[in-house]
């Protein structure tokens, strides 16, 4: 059996937690660590609207 997908929800709080730890991190100075938590903000943020993309278009076929 493959491994569970994360539902949205889950990919949600985590796009959330990354968000808050990146501008926590930035606040406090660090910019780098700001900045690579940025870089996985962005590939949080494409797995969601992927997952979005292939909802709709299940929704549209059915």
């Amino acid at each position: 059996m493959g491994a569970a997908r994360p539902s949205l929800v889950t990919d949600l709080r985590q796009l959330d937690a990354c968000t808050r730890a990146a501008s926590e991190r930035v606040a406090a100075g660090d910019e780098a660590d700001g900045a690579a938590l940025l870089d996985l903000i962005n590939d949080k943020a494409g797995q969601i609207k992927q997952r979005l993309n292939r909802g709709a278009e299940h929704v549209a076929f059915a």
